[in-house]
């Protein structure tokens, strides 16, 4: 097998800090050499970076990390994932809190639009590929409002990262079991063939950790975490996706 190897400083005492657990760390793999794919009929974020023999491991650098960035089709499938993890009674009290909806709002989320400050720049340079055309875009010059990012944001967007936190912020067993899901992929990666790109244990320049209930409570109680409803761009073309951002610190 070919092993991972790094001489970065800050590789080498995140490694130093795994071999200190006890972690085997001379069977080392990417996930990539490791062939780790996602399972065939899931739609999720595979969260191994590395394997230390068995352990199955996500990496973190120092400081703000996205636990989770994914469009509108991957984050509501996150959702649905941890909502069908619960037993019946609890999905019934999720769905009349207004889960559904959310599921539902997650799932047609914009997947191409266009910010105000990029209209000029889509205009000049006309992307079009085999699956959109932004020329279709525009109507005598001006964006329809079926692209129009901003106009998504400010009436359908921040509502829904408003229900979102209300939700959250009032339903703690789903709060806790939806950080799970963005630390580990437990509840999207287990398709029946190939569950190591769940992972098992976080690996940071200050500490590595099993993914435990104890290191969960810590996430979620962070002060630094934050879901939100964002959007990421290329050539000025913008996916809304919904985010879980948390800063990695030296206390553990």
């Amino acid at each position: 097998m070919r092993q991972s190897v790094t001489t970065h400083p800050v590789a080498v005492q995140a490694r130093k800090h795994a071999a200190d657990t006890g972690a085997n760390i001379a069977q080392s793999l990417t996930a990539k050499a490791a062939g780790i794919q996602r399972p065939r009929g899931t739609v999720g974020e595979y969260k191994t970076d590395i394997l230390f023999g068995n352990a199955t491991v996500s990496v973190k650098q120092d400081g703000a990390v996205q636990l989770s960035s994914a469009e509108g089709k991957t984050s509501a499938n996150m959702f649905r994932a941890v909502d069908n993890s619960f037993p019946a009674d609890l999905r019934a009290t999720f769905a009349a809190a207004g889960l559904t909806n959310i599921i539902k709002g997650l799932q047609s989320m914009p997947i191409r639009s266009v910010a105000n400050q990029n209209i000029q720049r889509v205009l000049d340079e006309q992307p079009s590929t085999r699956n959109w055309n932004s020329k279709n875009w525009f109507l005598n010059g001006k964006l329809l409002p079926q692209y129009d990012l901003d106009l998504w944001m400010s009436t359908v967007g921040n509502r829904l990262e408003n229900e979102i936190k209300n939700f959250l912020e009032t339903h703690p067993l789903f709060t806790h079991r939806l950080i799970e899901e963005a630390l580990t992929g437990r509840y999207t990666m287990t398709g029946g063939q190939d569950i190591r790109g769940a992972a098992t244990h976080i690996l940071t320049p200050y500490y590595y950790k099993l993914i435990d209930n104890n290191y969960i409570r810590k996430v979620v109680n962070d002060p630094s975490l934050r879901v939100r409803i964002s959007a990421k761009s290329r050539k000025g073309v913008s996916s809304s996706t919904m985010r879980i951002d948390y800063k990695v610190t030296d206390s553990a």
